[in-house]
Protein backbone atom coordinates (compact mmCIF):
# COMPACT_ATOMS: atom_id res chain seq x y z
CA UNK A 1 0.00 0.00 0.00
CA UNK A 2 2.82 2.24 0.92
CA UNK A 3 4.23 1.62 -2.61
CA UNK A 4 1.36 2.58 -4.47
CA UNK A 5 0.76 5.61 -2.75
CA UNK A 6 4.40 6.41 -3.24
CA UNK A 7 3.72 5.60 -7.24
CA UNK A 8 0.67 8.10 -6.93
CA UNK A 9 2.56 10.83 -5.16
CA UNK A 10 5.27 10.76 -7.81
CA UNK A 11 2.91 10.56 -10.87
CA UNK A 12 1.47 13.91 -9.44
CA UNK A 13 4.84 15.54 -8.67
CA UNK A 14 6.07 14.55 -12.33
CA UNK A 15 2.52 15.83 -14.03
CA UNK A 16 2.89 18.90 -11.97
CA UNK A 17 6.25 19.51 -13.14
CA UNK A 18 5.45 18.45 -16.64
CA UNK A 19 2.65 21.31 -16.49
CA UNK A 20 4.57 23.75 -15.41
CA UNK A 21 7.55 23.08 -18.09
CA UNK A 22 4.99 23.12 -20.78
CA UNK A 23 3.32 26.26 -19.65
CA UNK A 24 7.25 28.15 -19.29
CA UNK A 25 8.11 26.55 -23.34
CA UNK A 26 4.90 27.10 -24.96
CA UNK A 27 5.25 31.00 -23.75
CA UNK A 28 7.84 33.46 -23.47
CA UNK A 29 6.07 36.45 -24.21
CA UNK A 30 3.97 38.45 -21.46
CA UNK A 31 0.46 38.35 -23.57
CA UNK A 32 0.64 34.87 -23.48
CA UNK A 33 -2.67 33.41 -22.05
CA UNK A 34 -1.00 30.51 -20.30
CA UNK A 35 1.78 32.38 -18.68
CA UNK A 36 -0.55 34.36 -16.90
CA UNK A 37 -2.41 30.87 -15.48
CA UNK A 38 0.59 28.99 -14.90
CA UNK A 39 -0.66 27.36 -12.15
CA UNK A 40 -3.65 26.18 -13.62
CA UNK A 41 -0.71 24.42 -15.76
CA UNK A 42 0.54 22.67 -12.88
CA UNK A 43 -2.93 21.96 -11.24
CA UNK A 44 -3.64 20.38 -14.87
CA UNK A 45 -0.53 17.95 -15.25
CA UNK A 46 -0.88 17.38 -11.04
CA UNK A 47 -4.23 15.90 -11.98
CA UNK A 48 -3.54 13.92 -14.84
CA UNK A 49 -0.62 12.74 -13.15
CA UNK A 50 -2.74 11.46 -10.30
CA UNK A 51 -5.05 9.85 -12.91
CA UNK A 52 -2.18 8.16 -14.44
CA UNK A 53 -0.41 6.95 -11.29
CA UNK A 54 -4.03 5.58 -9.73
CA UNK A 55 -4.99 3.54 -13.08
CA UNK A 56 -1.11 2.45 -12.91
CA UNK A 57 -1.56 1.08 -9.05
CA UNK A 58 -4.73 -0.38 -10.13
CA UNK A 59 -3.01 -2.26 -13.09
CA UNK A 60 -0.41 -3.48 -11.45
CA UNK A 61 -0.82 -4.21 -7.36
CA UNK A 62 2.10 -5.63 -6.74
CA UNK A 63 4.28 -3.44 -8.69
CA UNK A 64 6.48 -6.50 -9.92
CA UNK A 65 7.27 -8.34 -6.75
CA UNK A 66 6.47 -11.96 -7.57
CA UNK A 67 7.02 -13.29 -4.31
CA UNK A 68 5.42 -10.20 -2.39
CA UNK A 69 1.99 -10.78 -3.88
CA UNK A 70 0.10 -13.69 -3.29
CA UNK A 71 -2.62 -12.07 -5.54
CA UNK A 72 -0.72 -12.86 -8.53
CA UNK A 73 -0.64 -16.28 -10.16
CA UNK A 74 3.32 -17.32 -9.94
CA UNK A 75 5.67 -18.18 -13.03
CA UNK A 76 6.76 -21.72 -13.27
CA UNK A 77 9.99 -22.22 -15.95
CA UNK A 78 11.02 -25.40 -15.47
CA UNK A 79 9.84 -28.83 -14.13
CA UNK A 80 12.06 -28.91 -11.58
CA UNK A 81 10.84 -25.83 -9.77
CA UNK A 82 7.50 -27.12 -9.95
CA UNK A 83 8.28 -30.43 -8.35
CA UNK A 84 9.89 -27.60 -5.63
CA UNK A 85 7.08 -25.76 -5.03
CA UNK A 86 4.64 -28.33 -5.15
CA UNK A 87 6.68 -30.43 -2.57
CA UNK A 88 7.08 -27.23 -0.31
CA UNK A 89 3.16 -25.86 -0.39
CA UNK A 90 1.52 -25.24 2.71
CA UNK A 91 -1.72 -24.56 0.83
CA UNK A 92 -3.78 -26.21 -1.61
CA UNK A 93 -2.58 -25.34 -5.26
CA UNK A 94 -3.71 -24.78 -8.89
CA UNK A 95 -1.53 -24.45 -11.84
CA UNK A 96 -2.65 -22.95 -14.70
CA UNK A 97 -1.47 -24.38 -18.41
CA UNK A 98 -1.91 -21.64 -21.02
CA UNK A 99 -0.11 -20.40 -23.88
CA UNK A 100 -0.03 -16.69 -24.96
CA UNK A 101 -1.37 -17.56 -28.55
CA UNK A 102 -4.51 -18.76 -27.19
CA UNK A 103 -7.68 -16.62 -27.05
CA UNK A 104 -9.42 -19.03 -24.71
CA UNK A 105 -6.29 -18.28 -22.27
CA UNK A 106 -6.39 -14.65 -22.33
CA UNK A 107 -10.21 -14.80 -21.33
CA UNK A 108 -9.56 -16.98 -18.69
CA UNK A 109 -6.83 -15.32 -17.08
CA UNK A 110 -8.61 -12.11 -15.48
CA UNK A 111 -10.76 -14.75 -13.91
CA UNK A 112 -7.70 -16.97 -12.66
CA UNK A 113 -6.46 -13.38 -11.33
CA UNK A 114 -9.38 -12.64 -9.15
CA UNK A 115 -9.70 -15.72 -7.65
CA UNK A 116 -5.88 -15.59 -7.14
CA UNK A 117 -7.26 -12.67 -5.19
CA UNK A 118 -9.86 -13.79 -3.75
CA UNK A 119 -8.33 -17.26 -2.10
CA UNK A 120 -5.14 -15.59 -1.25
CA UNK A 121 -3.46 -17.36 1.61
CA UNK A 122 -6.01 -20.20 1.24
CA UNK A 123 -4.91 -21.64 -2.04
CA UNK A 124 -1.97 -20.70 -3.90
CA UNK A 125 -1.79 -20.19 -7.81
CA UNK A 126 0.97 -21.03 -10.46
CA UNK A 127 1.10 -20.70 -14.19
CA UNK A 128 2.95 -22.40 -16.89
CA UNK A 129 3.59 -21.31 -20.49
CA UNK A 130 3.41 -24.80 -22.27
CA UNK A 131 5.35 -23.03 -25.05
CA UNK A 132 8.47 -22.31 -22.22
CA UNK A 133 7.50 -25.41 -20.04
CA UNK A 134 6.77 -28.26 -22.46
CA UNK A 135 8.24 -31.01 -20.33
CA UNK A 136 6.04 -29.94 -17.87
CA UNK A 137 3.02 -29.55 -20.14
CA UNK A 138 4.01 -33.08 -21.60
CA UNK A 139 4.07 -34.92 -17.75
CA UNK A 140 0.15 -33.38 -17.18
CA UNK A 141 -0.88 -34.77 -20.74
CA UNK A 142 -1.87 -31.05 -21.84
CA UNK A 143 -4.20 -31.72 -25.09
CA UNK A 144 -6.47 -28.92 -24.45
CA UNK A 145 -6.11 -25.48 -23.06
CA UNK A 146 -6.45 -23.54 -20.34
CA UNK A 147 -6.21 -26.12 -18.23
CA UNK A 148 -6.28 -25.89 -14.49
CA UNK A 149 -5.07 -28.64 -12.41
CA UNK A 150 -5.99 -28.83 -8.76
CA UNK A 151 -3.62 -29.88 -5.96
CA UNK A 152 -3.92 -30.82 -2.35
CA UNK A 153 -1.40 -32.29 -0.32
CA UNK A 154 0.91 -32.67 -3.00
CA UNK A 155 -1.41 -34.39 -4.69
CA UNK A 156 -3.55 -34.01 -7.81
CA UNK A 157 -7.30 -33.75 -6.88
CA UNK A 158 -8.96 -32.21 -9.73
CA UNK A 159 -8.83 -30.76 -13.57
CA UNK A 160 -10.44 -28.58 -15.56
CA UNK A 161 -10.17 -27.73 -19.37
CA UNK A 162 -11.53 -25.29 -21.15
CA UNK A 163 -13.75 -21.54 -20.13
CA UNK A 164 -15.97 -22.15 -17.20
CA UNK A 165 -17.32 -19.54 -15.07
CA UNK A 166 -15.69 -17.96 -12.11
CA UNK A 167 -18.41 -19.69 -10.21
CA UNK A 168 -18.07 -23.16 -11.15
CA UNK A 169 -14.11 -22.73 -10.28
CA UNK A 170 -14.77 -21.18 -7.26
CA UNK A 171 -17.05 -24.47 -6.83
CA UNK A 172 -13.96 -26.76 -7.30
CA UNK A 173 -11.95 -24.68 -5.28
CA UNK A 174 -14.37 -24.85 -2.20
CA UNK A 175 -14.38 -28.62 -2.68
CA UNK A 176 -10.18 -28.51 -2.68
CA UNK A 177 -10.22 -26.70 0.56
CA UNK A 178 -12.63 -28.83 2.25
CA UNK A 179 -10.21 -32.11 1.25
CA UNK A 180 -13.70 -33.41 -0.51
CA UNK A 181 -11.73 -33.02 -3.88
CA UNK A 182 -10.68 -36.43 -5.78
Amino acid sequence: MMTTGLIIVGFIVSGGAVGYLAARLLCRGPRCPVAASRWVMVIAGAVAGLYLGYSTSLATPCQGQMADCPEEPHPISSAEQWDEVLANAQTPVVLDFHAKWCSACRALAPVVDELAAGWAGRVTFYKADVDEVPELASRFGVEGIPMLVYFADGQERHRTVGLMSKADLEAVLQTLVDGRGN
